[in-house]
């Protein structure tokens, strides 16, 4: 063994323990953080590594060795759960307590390279402990709620800072992001995207039956969804032929959002399609009008990467490296995040010219490629063997 590597001829082959929150019941879910950690854990699997998947959901996935733990209630999404409610303190503490001693129980019987959490709250929290009295390496990948959201937890800043420090390798999925962490910590994560694999898939080049633009992501404040309908109907309101608008996604605002579009009269131009899989996104983007990503709060969504890959103009908001990214590589239409300038922009999305923005559309999506992300943390382990 070599730093961390065990190494078989010229090949660095890595016993990694993954530790995630957020995982897939099955591998056809796309449209949250989990989707990314599958994806990254397949091809960690497919370059020829020995990966365990530790974490509180109950996935049915049968390719990948996931070693799940019980929590208080059954958790089985962290994302919608506040620290202001008392109850979902107990479900949070139940996961960090529950997941700690599972990592303290695998750690002592198998002999991990590396720990890799995705994220630091509360993975990277769940391993410290195990950390401490093993000293196996930690990586640790920041999602935008670790450090956007450590004020609001109990020493949640002190806990981002010890589980940063006790990082061997330290990421962030947003170059803002990175810097916001190093304020609160002291310590800079490198910029390393998270994204999804790149799906093969045939073009007809076919429209669909009614043009629509499209927007897929959690159904959630945060993601500006209400601003979107709301920037819909404003310009429905002046042109009745405008191109269906297609919603996929769940989230608490879902309900709201019905209530909206049927106390309007147009359900018929505006549709709820439920979950949409990876599989499938590639087809629905790239027969879209365009792709919508209208953000009130982002770092670099994961739904960036494909939108920019598949769809044929892409539209986003300009919060967080999101609108930056777009404008530095004139990917798209950048507006702000209201309904006014949504409404502009919109209209502006469907009378420009798809192949105006084609190269920087290629070149965002080479940037946010999983490939890309697996392929350099890959290279910058490999270094701690020489």
């Amino acid at each position: 063994m070599v730093g961390g590597l065990r190494i078989f001829g010229k090949a660095h082959i890595l016993k990694i323990c993954v530790v995630t929150s957020s995982f897939p019941i099955n591998s056809q879910v796309s449209e949250n953080a989990g989707g990314f950690v599958y994806d990254f854990t397949k091809l960690l699997l497919e370059l020829g590594h020995d990966v365990t998947v530790v974490t509180p959901q109950n996935s049915e996935i049968q390719d990948i060795e996931i070693l799940s733990f019980a929590n208080f209630a059954n958790v089985t999404s962290l994302a919608h759960l506040s620290t202001k409610v008392f109850f979902d303190v107990l479900r949070l503490s139940s996961v960090v307590i529950s997941g700690s001693i599972k990592l303290l129980k695998i750690q002592k019987k198998e002999k991990f390279d590396r720990i890799l959490c995705f994220w630091a709250l509360p993975s990277g929290l769940i391993n410290l402990p195990a950390r401490y009295f093993f000293k196996t390496p930690m990586d640790t990948w920041l999602l935008g709620s670790d450090v956007w959201a450590a004020r609001s937890y109990p020493f949640g800043i002190r806990i981002l800072r010890i589980i940063s420090k006790y990082s061997e390798f330290l990421f962030a999925d947003g170059i803002g992001l990175a810097a916001e962490n190093f304020k609160l910590t002291n310590v800079q994560p490198r910029f390393l995207a998270s994204g999804r694999k790149t799906i093969e898939f045939e073009d007809s080049k076919q429209a669909p039956v009614s043009p629509y633009i499209v927007f897929v992501g959690r159904l959630h404040a945060n993601k500006g969804i209400d601003l979107l309908v709301k920037a819909y109907f404003e310009l429905l309101s002046n042109n009745p032929n405008l191109p269906n608008l297609h919603i996929y996604g769940e989230g608490p605002l879902k309900i709201d959002l019905q209530k909206l579009v049927l106390n309007s009269g147009n359900q018929t131009k505006v549709q709820f399609l439920g979950i949409l899989t990876n599989k499938e996104l590639p087809r629905v983007a790239s027969q879209s009008s365009g792709f919508i990503i209208p953000s009130r709060i982002e770092s670099i969504p994961l739904i960036l990467g494909q939108a920019s890959r598949y769809a044929p103009k892409i539209l986003v908001t300009d919060v967080g490296d999101m609108g930056d990214l777009v404008k530095a590589h004139k990917a798209g239409i950048v507006c702000e995040p209201n309904v006014a300038s949504l409404a502009i922009c919109i209209q502006d999305l469907l009378d420009s010219d798809s192949e105006m923005y084609e190269a920087g559309r290629r070149e965002v999506s080479e940037t946010l490629s999983l490939e890309h992300s697996v392929r350099h943390y890959l290279d910058l382990v490999s270094t701690r063997s020489e």
